[in-house]
């Protein structure tokens, strides 16, 4: 009864209670204050970028840098408790942002690169396995997008180490393809001084990356270029390679250069993703990231067909890396080391005597 009082009847409560020698009869729990359960759980990511600083201080410009400067820090994003695994649940419009039911960059905050590896050191060292990841986006991302994805990407891979973004100046609009493509070239050299001193002040024992689209394309060229400097031992566990946007020939060339920068090498193809399908169509050549008769094959590299992957329309089918099916891969490589044959869902296929993989969900 007491409990179903009215908060305006308190007061009249109260004075009748202490009155006629009631009131240590009022249980505890009456006077408790309810607290709602929180409605996200915050991620933090690490960003390393050579994007020109923003005046919205939780973002950074879609502009090149000055000298292709490289700038630091962290991020706390909000993952919604109603969270689907392998979707990124994003507002459709700014305003419209609801922590209960969107993935929301938070918080940012810049640091100097000391800083930034003494706390990301400190993330590998407090993590089980001592390991991290880095996360290189593809066209059509912005700071946000690219803080997003990589925490939504950490949160359902459960993964305890250091989750870092390399987000290089992508104007983040659908028709700005051919500023991107000049853009990912400009960054090339600038991802590999990052790799390179990453390998050597993380603290890391295992670090993986995850390319995705032209991000790929940004990767491999990298890669190459690390693995013609004599002077540096850099060496990757896994290199995940999904719906690579670059040339399928040119990446035939680079294969054998890249593929002892890697314990793993793993390509993600489809042939449902209609993106590259364009991407093909513009560029007059077909994309490594297709698949069906012109799928990537060669010695080295595991490729897997994930044709068979349920995907999403609204991004043209050019996703699917982040959905459940391929995320749970991913996860069996990134946490096991795990072999094709070790995981669940790929079925072995030989084309030209070189074997490949297909995802039968």
């Amino acid at each position: 009864m007491l409990q179903s009082c009215k908060f305006w009847r308190l007061p009249l409560l109260l004075l009748f209670a202490t009155t006629f020698g009631y009131a240590q009869q009022i249980p505890v729990q009456f006077f408790a204050i309810p607290v709602r359960a929180p409605t996200s759980t915050p991620r933090t990511v690490f960003y390393v970028t050579d994007r020109r600083p923003s005046k919205d201080p939780k973002s950074y410009s879609s502009d090149r840098s000055e000298n292709g400067t490289l700038s630091y820090g962290k991020c706390v994003v909000t993952i919604p408790r109603a969270h689907i695994l392998g979707s990124l649940e994003i507002p459709p419009l700014p305003f419209l942002e609801d922590g209960a039911k969107h993935v929301i960059l938070a918080d940012l905050e810049s640091q100097t690169d000391k800083t930034f590896y003494r706390l990301v050191s400190e993330t590998v060292s407090n993590s089980d396995r001592r390991d991290a990841f880095i996360f290189i986006h593809g066209y059509n991302t912005t700071f946000q997008d690219a803080a997003r994805r990589t925490a939504q990407i950490a949160y359902d891979l459960k993964f305890e180490g250091a989750a870092i973004f390399y987000t290089w100046p992508s104007q983040g609009k659908l028709l700005d393809y051919l500023v991107d493509k000049n853009n990912a070239e400009w960054t090339v050299p600038h991802l590999v001084a990052f790799l390179k001193e990453f390998h050597g002040k993380a603290g890391a024992r295992k670090v993986s990356i995850i390319a995705h689209s032209m991000g790929a394309r940004i990767l491999t060229s990298a890669l190459k270029e690390i693995s013609s400097d004599r002077s540096t031992s850099v060496r990757f566990s896994q290199i995940i390679l999904a719906a690579p946007d670059i040339d399928r020939d040119i990446f035939l060339q680079l294969a054998g250069a890249i593929n002892h920068t890697a314990d793993r090498i793993t390509l993600y193809a489809s042939s449902k993703d209609e993106a590259l399908k364009i991407s093909g169509f513009v560029q007059g050549y077909p994309r490594a990231g297709g698949s069906g008769e012109g799928l990537t094959l060669t010695s080295g590299v595991d490729t897997v067909d994930a044709t068979a992957v349920r995907t999403d329309l609204f991004t043209l089918s050019h996703s699917y890396f982040s959905g459940r099916t391929v995320l749970a891969d991913i996860f069996s490589l990134i946490k096991y080391d795990s072999p094709p044959g070790a995981r669940f869902g790929l079925v072995p296929n030989v084309r030209n005597f070189v074997i490949y993989w297909e995802f039968h969900p």
